[in-house]
């Protein structure tokens, strides 16, 4: 029996015929932190980069000025579709997709980052990082974009529909990724606190 057809076979069987439909799925999460620490802005932002850079494939950041004075209050993230008025959005709408970015106006770092090591299975992690400076301390917001294609005929799909059953994909890992950030960052001097996360 050809080896192809008979894993196939057998994909389809443990899997169920449904799983063979192409699916795209995306799944956001957040985690709000406080630190409270002597540190200045910068030796702030640069262990947030730091920790990120251990725990993600690549980080892009972009260092703004702090605000003076400093306000009571730290900002937030604010999602937003850049493309909601725009030809392309409306485009994105009809076929059922909602393209919301996070923003995060007034922060001092703002840090994109990646986990690219399973996106040759369809499956790709991308983290937000924004921190902004208030007076009482730091606010680090962590935006996670999770996203998954399944689905298919072709041999990966049908291996990726036998084993994500018994094994779980790789959304599994975000929580111990956000864990092991938020250590690299206490263990350097800035005491982080959860102060709220979804879900």
């Amino acid at each position: 029996m050809n080896a192809k057809f008979f894993f196939a076979s057998l994909a389809m069987l443990i899997s169920g015929c449904s799983s063979t439909t192409p699916k795209n799925e995306v799944q956001i999460s957040y985690w709000i932190y406080d630190i409270k620490t002597n540190k200045s802005a910068t030796d702030v932002g640069t262990g947030v980069v730091e920790a990120l850079q251990s725990q993600m494939s690549s980080v892009n950041v972009s260092r703004n000025i702090p605000p003076s004075p400093l306000p009571d209050k730290p900002g937030r993230f604010q999602m937003s579709n850049p493309f909601a008025k725009s030809g392309l959005g409306a485009l994105m709408a009809s076929q059922g997709v909602s393209m919301q970015l996070p923003t995060c106006e007034g922060a001092v770092l703002i840090a994109n980052s990646q986990q690219s090591g399973m996106s040759n299975w369809g499956e790709n992690t991308t983290a937000n990082s924004c921190l902004w400076q208030y007076k009482d301390g730091y606010r680090l917001d962590m935006i996670v974009t999770f996203s998954n294609s399944s689905g298919g005929y072709d041999v990966k799909s049908l291996a990726k529909a036998l084993v994500n059953p018994l094994m779980g994909d790789s959304s599994q890992f975000i929580p111990t990724r956000i864990n092991n950030i938020v250590e690299k960052l206490n263990n350097n001097g800035m005491k982080a606190t959860l102060v709220e996360k979804y879900p």
